[in-house]
């Protein structure tokens, strides 16, 4: 399909993108990016059969991306602040999909059974989601504290505020 056609275009384009710019970045990337291909091949099945592996590695894959690479890139020491950001990064990737999951169910789409929301029910996933949210808001508070920057700490907070609307009115 056309949609397959350009996620390899514009992957195999991220690549070579990360290939110009450092060792560091490329070789991660590659994986996590041959990973996310391999994902729904037998060579993954026992991924795919733990509960919730979707969310996940979706989720990881969105903190590599969104947070890995640029403290590679920036040359970041993985101090508490930088790991806490990115647990922070972590914990509204999964918020998203999840709540994306969910979304797709309520549209009655084909979600596989590695969904979160299939796999331990509605009430289970919104109090998992209560958790993540409030938990995010605790790395937040020390990201805040431990020195965050004012333009990164104003997207957290937007961000934050954002995702723990979404959760708060799904009930």
């Amino acid at each position: 399909s056309a949609t397959k056609l350009l996620a390899y275009f514009f992957g195999i384009t991220a690549i070579a993108v990360s290939y110009t710019l450092d060792f560091r970045i490329f070789f991660p990337l590659s994986l996590i990016w041959l990973a996310g291909i391999l994902y729904p091949y037998r060579l993954f099945e026992y991924v795919s059969k733990i509960p919730g592996s979707k969310d996940l590695v979706l989720a990881a894959g969105w903190t590599f991306a969104c947070a890995l690479i640029p403290v590679f890139w920036f040359r970041e020491a993985l101090n508490g602040l930088t790991l806490s950001c990115i647990a922070f990064i972590f914990l509204l990737s999964f918020i998203r999909s999840v709540l994306l999951s969910i979304s797709q169910n309520y549209n009655d789409m084909i979600v596989g059974k590695e969904n979160l929301y299939k796999a331990i029910g509605e009430a289970k996933t919104h109090s998992l989601l209560i958790f993540s949210s409030l938990l995010s808001h605790v790395f937040f508070a020390f990201c805040s504290l431990a020195g965050a920057r004012g333009g990164f700490k104003i997207a957290m907070l937007v961000s934050l505020l954002y995702y723990s609307s979404l959760v708060a009115l799904l009930r």
